[in-house]
């Protein structure tokens, strides 16, 4: 599937133009055209809202706002788990991380709030030293900086959402 990538920047370098001359060219992105975007005045890399890639636009980072699962890639993370980052914006981000039974989540904090939905198998989760098993359905809260890691014990997947958003997990 091609996909449709609009590069903007006013300090107009070989292959790049600025906003206002992507418009005038007819080359704006279909749905949201980079003026619409304010990207005027600011290095903008905005990419197509139909490409279902980033938009980022000085400060502002975020998903498209239609996100399909077909068009995302699933990422290796290590040893056997996945993760397909689906949606995020500075303050929210939202991915799936699928998991062979028997791989592990290991031990490890990060200074973001982190819920985590059960969708598919069955984990034993740590957090903050006490062991739980979860299910399909189940929920866990994991606050800034509080230590957690799993082990999937049948074939699952969670659906993690991070506030603010983890930008390490973005391409760049």
């Amino acid at each position: 599937m091609k996909k449709l990538i609009v590069l903007c920047v006013l300090a107009t370098p070989l292959f790049l133009s600025s906003c206002k001359e992507q418009k005038e060219n007819g080359t704006e992105c279909g749905e949201q055209s980079c003026t619409e975007h304010q990207c005027e005045g600011a290095k903008c890399d905005k990419q197509c809202a139909r490409s279902h890639e980033a938009t980022s636009c000085a400060e502002e980072v975020h998903s498209a706002p239609f996100i399909f699962a077909d068009d995302v890639e699933w990422e290796d993370a290590g040893g056997g788990v996945e993760r397909q980052v689906m949606a995020y914006g500075k303050d929210l981000m939202m991915v799936k991380v699928r998991f062979d039974k028997g791989e592990i989540g290991s031990l490890h904090h990060h200074p973001h709030t982190q819920a985590t939905y059960v969708a598919k198998g069955e984990f034993e989760f740590t957090i903050n030293g006490e062991k739980k098993i979860v299910k399909e359905g189940d929920v866990l809260f994991k606050l800034p900086d509080v230590e957690h890691g799993c082990v999937c014990l049948e074939e699952g997947l969670l659906i993690d959402t991070f506030s603010p958003m983890r930008d390490t997990f973005l391409k760049k």
